[in-house]
């Protein structure tokens, strides 16, 4: 192994590990490591590589524990780190680079830009390398630093370009003049960045079909933008041109110079278009570019936060409309106004209260989605029932809403609006409907602790399939199977219901259930409870503690119960084969098929009984065994 020296004349406790022990818990970390949104502030290697420079000398060892390399902006730039980092690039065909200041750490730009500066000129033979590139500042001042070291750059590995700040501390230009990524899938700057990166950008060689752009917070305080929406335009148009598929477009609150942006032409079909503090005019100019085209319109969703409408805006959406921080009334209107999507969510807008709710269910507006999701907004009860009413009148019916931050509902409330939504209602984050579109093949539900509050809503559970139930307590399980909603013939003539290791309190009526399987079950009551009511078909107890001769004989001879299955299979539980037989007698005529495992072997007496009993043959330890006067050859 390499050397790696210890850099203390009195090492502490996590510098006595010798190198190939320290090395091996690593590459255990490195097994179990998860991917980290945030590459700096969490995760491996880089949260241990902090903890001393011997532990990122050890960490240098092994270049594959290195997907990226981050290089914090919060205090100043060791040379012998940023050459540790060097070692390691040097070895990797590809990497990724993330520079970072943290949102904490306050530090003048004078100091921010020496920083910059002293990684980027560390790292700049090596940027070709990188699939992602991306710096967060503190300061625009810095990231246009930034970009003389990245213009001229051919980067034919980058995927992703993120140039962030925070303060719009100058209106200078970047620095770009030439610059090619031809498998550039997402680019990330503030608007007034775009405007020269789109320039410099060579469109005419670009490989991947797909963009997304992210045109960042630009909003200096004390100068002139000098930030005109035609430029802005023209910006985004030309990134998006040549790519077959448009994926995200992204403004966020730009300021752009005064004037009417009548010069401002767009050529951009997204398919996910968020918009933040833009103006009324530079709106409706974006959206009266794109062409309708029904394979796009379907699938695209649209995301106005803090607008200010006019009716002449019509949204190209057809997908989903997302309203976010709205105050008024009337711009809220106005994007509701045309709206055919398939689904609407509204979130924090005080703009959307009863008056509008309710001018929208007397015009008959919004009757087409099949959603509604409204997310702390001043509305009633009353006014959502009169909504949800006004789609019933008219046939279209709202199949789910979601209410979060509303008013309580009353019993009645509770029991109109479950009667009316069919697919899924969640009020409060509580749910009270569950249902797929069409059909749910199966639900699990494992290991999940409940507040036992009898006077909570539960959902009604609509078109299920096969269920499969995990450590649950009777409450749950009492709730659960009276909201179980039957579905139709056809699914419940195949529908199983699978309780591991579950504890029936009190007696549960288990609905059109084809097969139960009971798994790991230690209490004979709890047991009891389960098959209590259970007419189903098909009956598997599997590893059940408490599955005993005495469970079997209650259910022999115990009137009440109705457990009668066609098809019986045991399978390691401590029941004697005198206590099968009895109850095999008592069920005669019912049971068809019976698969005995993990039992001891049948006696000669007692295989002789059970092959006069069956009527085709059984299975006892897996071996098959035919009934009297059976012959298969």
């Amino acid at each position: 192994m390499a050397s790696v020296a210890l850099h203390s004349l009195h090492p502490s406790p996590v510098a006595l590990l010798a190198p190939e022990t320290l090395l091996h818990i690593f590459q255990i970390m490195h097994h179990d490591a998860k991917p980290s949104g945030d590459v700096f502030s969490s995760g491996f290697p880089h949260t241990p590589s902090l903890v001393c420079r011997y532990w990122l000398d050890v960490l240098a060892l092994q270049p594959i524990f290195w997907r990226a390399i981050a290089v914090s902006l919060s205090s100043p730039i060791l040379p012998s780190r940023i050459s540790t980092y060097l070692k390691i690039i040097r070895q990797k065909v590809k990497i990724d680079v993330h520079i970072i200041q943290a949102d904490t750490t306050v530090i003048d730009g004078r100091s921010e830009h020496a920083r910059i500066d002293a990684a980027m000129q560390a790292l700049a033979p090596y940027l070709q390398k990188c699939t992602s590139f991306s710096i967060r500042t503190r300061y625009r001042s810095s990231a246009v630093l930034e970009t003389s070291h990245l213009n001229n750059l051919n980067a034919s590995h980058l995927i992703s370009l993120s140039l962030d700040s925070s303060v719009a501390d100058t209106t200078q230009r970047a620095h770009f003049t030439s610059f090619t990524s031809p498998n550039l899938v997402s680019v990330s700057m503030d608007a007034k960045s775009i405007v020269e990166f789109a320039r410099a950008m060579d469109t005419k060689i670009m490989v991947a079909d797909y963009l997304s752009v992210y045109a960042l917070p630009y909003h200096p305080e004390d100068a002139s933008p000098n930030l005109r929406p035609p430029a802005a335009a023209n910006a985004i148009s030309t990134l998006f041109r040549n790519r077959s598929i448009s994926g995200t477009l992204c403004i966020r609150d730009p300021i752009f110079d005064e004037g009417d942006p009548d010069g401002c032409s767009f050529s951009v079909d997204a398919i996910d278009i968020q918009l933040t503090d833009l103006r009324a005019n530079f709106l409706r100019k974006l959206f009266s570019s794109i062409t309708p085209k029904d394979d796009t319109d379907s699938n695209r969703n649209v995301t106005l936060s803090r607008y200010s409408l006019d009716p002449s805006i019509e949204i190209p959406c057809r997908g989903v409309l997302t309203l976010d921080g709205m105050t008024d009334r009337m711009d809220v209107l106005c994007a509701l106004r045309r709206f055919k999507g398939y689904a609407v969510e509204i979130k924090d807008c005080p703009g959307f209260d009863d008056y509008v709710l309710g001018f929208v269910a007397h015009e008959e507006w919004l009757t087409r989605p099949y959603s509604v999701t409204v997310n702390n907004c001043p509305v009633s009860t009353n006014a959502l029932r009169l909504y949800v009413a006004s789609r019933l009148e008219i046939a279209e019916r709202l199949s789910v809403l979601q209410v979060c931050g509303g008013p309580a509902l009353s019993e009645e409330e509770e029991k109109w609006f479950s009667n009316s939504i069919p697919e899924c209602l969640d009020w409060n984050d509580v749910v009270l409907v569950i249902y797929s579109f069409g059909w749910v093949s199966s639900l699990d539900i494992d290991n999940v602790i409940f507040d036992q509050d009898d006077a909570a809503g539960f959902p009604l559970f609509r078109n299920i399939g096969d269920v499969h139930l995990t450590a649950l307590d009777g409450y749950f399980l009492r709730k659960f199977f009276r909201a179980f909603d039957p579905p139709d013939s056809l699914a419940s003539a195949t529908r199983t219901v699978t309780a591991c290791r579950c504890s029936f309190t009190s007696p549960v009526y288990i609905p059109n259930t084809y097969t139960l399987g009971l798994d790991g079950m230690e209490d004979g009551a709890s047991i009891l409870c389960a098959l209590k009511d259970w007419d189903g078909i098909e009956l598997e107890i599997t590893n059940c503690p408490g599955f005993t001769d005495a469970v079997l004989n209650l259910l022999t001879f115990d009137i009440t119960q109705s457990c009668s299955p066609i098809v019986l299979c045991i399978e390691d539980c401590p029941i004697r084969v005198g206590a099968l037989r009895l109850f095999l007698s008592h069920i005669m005529g019912s049971l068809q098929e019976f698969d005995v495992r993990g039992a001891p072997p049948l006696d000669e007496e007692d295989r002789k009984w059970f092959k006069s009993w069956a009527t085709h043959s059984f299975i006892w330890n897996s071996e098959r065994i035919l009934a009297d006067g059976l012959n298969l050859s």
